[in-house]
């Protein structure tokens, strides 16, 4: 049991999963059309792949049919989920690899979203999912703008759920950065690091970029416009609307350098063409983004993946301006409070520093 990448004619990529015998799995292929209908990005659709997967896979395991699970059964999903090796139907040769926490999260609310739509087209006469959720007091770790209004109403805790454990982002050594942009060696690829590395954006928002985008700009400042144009081939797409964001002039100058080595051959308004082979010429996929930065962490020996390029400017930005709701319009988040949750936390200096002004304060006499 698998999940398969399918190519289709005008561009896009779809998935679905296929059983020991390279056959769609009924259910869940429904489940991803409707998902598709609904204009679910591709990486949501992968995600619940691999969700679906991993449940159907413990439903052979258990030999229960999709139509047959009680919150039992997802109860004990989870379970297996945290604890690989508690089903003694399956020998190991190695320990398998544990789930993140919030992996495992994302797994369970995959599942619970499968029934719930399975029980809305009647597909199955029971609500399996309606027990999962239990009324709480509402208690919130922030109080928003209408905090006084909605403070009396309870609210929904999902019981298949696990804490997860917080943690500051992850960002890029300065030396890895370096060597990859030493150990990158045409001007196309310089260009997308560079890119990455000084706007933070998401890749779908790149893979949208068409090359009319940048605004070369002395007096106002070198400009680059993120805007919606759906649809996108390769599903390229904007996530959270349409943003202006200043550039370098040094990011410009790559830009120059990239548009010169490629003039032979461009004919493409986007801003990524692929350089090589039979499409020579065309629009990058995601699938081409991905290989790249497969072929970099070889190379640079650190595992090198878009985003990471976007939590490290996110962190490097609000390390020099303090301006918390500047990197917030700067990445293209819909809510300041997504934004101080990942970025507003103190370095090991600025806390070493803090602490140095306080400590004073405790000392006692006569020590």
């Amino acid at each position: 049991m698998k999940v398969q990448e399918i190519y289709l004619s005008n561009g896009y990529t779809r998935f679905m999963v296929v059983d020991d015998e390279q056959k769609p799995i009924e259910p869940i292929l429904l489940y991803m059309k409707y998902l598709d209908s609904i204009q679910k990005s591709p990486n949501t659709q992968r995600t619940y792949c691999y969700g679906l997967r991993d449940f159907f896979l413990y439903l052979k395991l258990i030999n229960v049919q999709y139509k047959d699970v009680k919150l039992s059964t997802l109860a004990n999903f989870l379970t297996w989920l945290v604890n690989p090796s508690i089903l003694n139907k399956v020998q190991h040769i190695t320990y398998p690899r544990l789930k993140s926490e919030k992996t495992i999260n994302l797994r369970m609310t995959t599942i619970l979203a499968f029934y719930k739509f399975l029980f809305q087209f009647e597909y199955i006469s029971e609500d399996i999912t309606q027990n999962s959720y239990i009324k709480v007091k509402n208690v919130r770790s922030y109080k928003d703008f209408l905090y006084h209004i909605n403070k009396g109403k309870a609210l929904s805790k999902n019981i298949l759920k696990i804490k997860e454990p917080k943690s500051v982002v992850k960002t890029i050594p300065d030396e890895v950065i370096n060597n990859a942009f030493r150990q990158t060696k045409n001007p196309r690829d310089i260009f997308l690091l560079c890119l990455l590395y000084e706007t933070g954006l998401r890749i779908g928002e790149v893979l949208s970029l068409y090359k009319e985008d940048i605004t070369f700009d002395i007096a106002n400042g070198h400009k680059l416009h993120i805007k919606n144009r759906n649809p996108h081939l390769n599903d390229a797409r904007l996530k959270t609307g349409e943003r202006t964001i200043f550039i370098s002039i040094d990011l410009v100058d790559l830009f120059d350098d990239y548009m010169y080595d490629i003039i032979d051959f461009d004919n493409s308004p986007y801003m990524f063409i692929k350089l090589k082979g039979q499409n020579k010429g065309q629009k990058m996929s995601y699938y081409d983004i991905c290989s790249l930065f497969k072929r970099i962490s070889q190379i640079v020996d650190y595992h090198l993946y878009p985003h990471l390029f976007r939590h490290t400017h996110a962190t490097k930005y609000f390390n020099q301006t303090k301006n918390i709701k500047s990197v917030q319009e700067r990445l293209g988040h819909r809510h300041i409070q997504t934004t101080m949750e990942l970025y507003l936390h103190p370095s090991e200096e600025e806390k070493r520093e803090q602490w140095l002004k306080a400590q004073e304060a405790f000392k006692m006499e006569g020590y």
